[in-house]
């Protein structure tokens, strides 16, 4: 899929951190998150999933697993998701075909039935 470098239009950033912002705060149960958070990054039209862990040797600091990329093309109005690598790149997340809502992309990375995202 050919991706465009523009930014989201603002209805769809706006919908997209509403949907983003309620998995995070729901997908880790509260009473384990001083453990394991989620955040998301939004860059342009990029969207990253990242779970974010306290060092082991340095509970102060957390590090950082990219989790899942989701990008919006403009030109087709849809969202098509990315898995990670163990070695950092992204690969296309053939399972689920481009999507008009990011929900529908958020809900295959939540249920994850070939354990691609959570391991």
């Amino acid at each position: 899929m050919e991706t465009s470098t523009s930014f989201l239009p603002p209805i769809q950033k706006q919908l997209a951190q509403k949907q983003l912002d309620k998995f995070c705060k729901t997908r880790i149960p509260e009473e384990i998150q001083d453990q394991v958070r989620l955040k998301y990054i939004m860059e342009k039209n990029i969207v990253t999933l990242i779970e974010t862990r306290p060092l082991w040797n340095d509970p102060s600091r957390w590090s950082e697993l990219s989790v899942a990329i989701m990008i919006f093309d403009k030109e087709s109005m849809t969202w098509q998701l990315y898995w990670i690598r163990g070695n950092g790149k992204k690969e296309l997340y053939t399972d689920l075909k481009p999507q008009k809502d990011l929900q529908k992309c958020i809900d295959g990375i939540d249920k994850d039935p070939l354990c691609t995202f959570w391991g």
